[in-house]
């Protein structure tokens, strides 16, 4: 699998913080060709390397991770929802609130 998206959210997110690869390496105490890695998609990140990013980037994990989670699509273009789109919503919503409590911005 290759995590080619991912690494663009993360140069995406970089630039948009105005850090250059050396900074965001610095940052999250890894290398400078690491970061390559990760951008290109080349190398997918640790768990510890990829809650460091985030933390670093200032976004959650599903952020970075979209493209590749599972989830179920929830179709609300009808004005009826159903019993399993509102589980799915209800199921989405709790995982979502986990992942933004456990993250600690700094500043």
């Amino acid at each position: 699998m290759t995590f080619i998206k991912f690494g663009a959210r993360v140069r995406g997110k970089r630039r948009e913080l105005g850090y250059t690869q050396a900074k965001l390496a610095e940052l999250c105490e890894v290398s400078i060709p690491f970061i390559g890695h990760i951008e290109r998609g080349t190398r997918a990140p640790s768990l510890e390397s990829l809650l460091t990013l985030c933390n670093v980037l200032r976004v959650t994990p599903n952020y970075l991770l979209q493209d590749y989670l599972k989830i179920p699509n929830v179709d609300l273009s009808s004005e009826v929802i159903s019993t399993a789109d509102l589980y799915s919503l209800d199921k989405i919503s709790r995982i979502l609130h986990e992942d933004v409590a456990t993250l600690r911005w700094e500043e």
